[in-house]
């Protein structure tokens, strides 16, 4: 995945695409970027490149945009709600757990 801080910037409209943006945004995005790409190398590793980098766009996307006191929980959710989990679904790992005596 080589998706740069200037693309994310661009992709969420507050950037051209070719220069990172200045602080704080530049702080902001970089941590947004290092968010969504934990997320998605934990949920779909195997997933393609363009589909990881659009799963990270739009997770972090959706947090950026978030209010500083969010009234709903739905910014809890933000992997889920943003359609990132959905966009990565199809390369999701599902994982089956065992407990102990069952």
């Amino acid at each position: 995945m080589a998706l740069t801080v200037a693309q994310l910037a661009a992709a969420l409209r507050i950037g051209d695409g070719t220069e990172a943006p200045e602080e704080p945004v530049l702080s902001i995005l970089t941590r947004l970027k290092g968010v969504g790409e934990a997320l998605v190398e934990n949920d779909a590793p195997d997933a393609p490149d363009s589909i990881k980098e659009e799963a990270v766009i739009r997770v972090a996307g959706y947090l950026y945009d978030q209010p500083e006191s969010p009234a709903a929980p739905g910014y809890a959710t933000a992997w889920k709600n943003s359609g990132a989990a959905s966009l990565v679904s199809r390369w999701t790992k599902r994982r089956a757990r065992t407990v102990e005596g069952a």
